[in-house]
This record gives structure tokens, sequence and C-alpha cells, in this order.
């Protein structure tokens, strides 16, 4: 029969092999996951202390993070984590008691490539339901300066670099308090 196409062994011998390379390599993926889970899990502590530190280095504020969980689904393949209770707050927090930023959620997501490389690749990081509160005292005083103090190492070509950028309910504001001044703006969803 002329009209008819033949099927050809050849073929799916190429195709059996083509998929039991790639189902070997979505479970040696999700293998790989439930260990980086696992290890997540057990240093904690010690991971957490290390990215408090990372971060703070960049920074002119204390950083505050209160937990770390791995957060599979929110970025399969690649590695994510949702760090819980992030709040930056500035030297003279003690006075005014307003932090500078307050999140519930930050999720950070992380080329799992680049972990090999001294600059690991952030491919996105999204804030989730919390307030960035900039402001000016009455005597000059302004938390604006957490935002300043990275040029230096920006610059340098040092740390990791990131690539997208997320926000889901956050409220910006801007409060001058020498002209009694209030801007603010709640942001549902903002992709940068």
């Amino acid at each position: 029969e002329k009209g008819k196409k033949r099927f050809v062994p050849i073929r799916s011998g190429w195709m059996k092999v083509f998929l039991i390379i790639v189902v070997a390599l979505f479970v040696l993926l999700c293998a790989g996951w439930f260990v980086l889970n696992a290890y997540v899990k057990a240093h904690k502590k010690q991971l957490l202390a290390q990215i408090t530190e990372k971060i703070s280095e960049n920074i002119a504020g204390n950083l505050y993070i209160k937990d770390m969980e791995p957060a599979l689904l929110q970025s399969f393949p690649d590695i994510s984590v949702r760090l819980v209770g992030v709040s930056l707050k500035d030297s003279m927090y003690d006075f005014h008691h307003t932090p500078t930023i307050a999140m519930q959620s930050v999720y950070v997501k992380i080329n799992i490539f680049s972990l090999f490389s001294p600059n690991p690749q952030i491919k996105k990081i999204t804030l989730r339901d919390g307030t960035i509160q900039l402001f000016t005292l009455q005597n000059g005083f302004s938390n604006a300066y957490l935002f300043e103090s990275g040029k230096k190492k920006r610059d340098s070509g040092s740390g990791a670099e990131v690539y997208n950028f997320r926000t889901e309910n956050v409220t910006f504001s801007y409060h001058h308090y020498p002209h009694n001044k209030k801007f603010e703006i709640t942001l549902r969803k903002l992709e940068a």
C-alpha cells in the first residue's frame, strides 16, 4: 500500500533511548531536590546565619530572618528558598520603632548550575505580604541610607546577580515629618 506510512523500528529505538534519558534526568533531579530539602532542614540554623551574614555585608542596617524553608513547588526545577519573617531595621530603630522593611515571606530562586560558581545567579526575588517604610524625622535623620550603602560592593563585581524582582501585596510608604507629608502606595503585583 503506497499511501500508508511505514513504521520504522530505528526511530522507535531512538525514541526509547530519548525517553529513558529524559526520565532518568527527571528522577535524578527529583532525588537531588529531596537530598537538598533534607540538607536544608538538617542545617537550617547554620544556613540561616550564613544567609543573614552574607546579605548584611551589602546593607548598613540590622537584618533579621525568623525562619527559612525550602520551597520545592515555587520554582521547580530551580532551587528556591522561602525566608519567613524578614525585617530590616536601621540604627535608630530603638527610638522610632518602625522597621524599614517587614515582609512575611521572601522567596529567593537560584539557578542550580550557578551554585558552583563564585557568584551564584539569583534568578528571582519575590517579596510577599509586607511593608517598606521610608521616613525623614524632625532632626533630619532618614532611613533611606540603608539602600545607598551597597553601591561600592555592587560596583566591584562581587556578590550574587539578580535578574528578576517581584512584589506581591507590598505597601510602600514615605513619611516626611518636617513637612508633615506622607505618600503611600500598595503594589498588588509588580514584576521587574
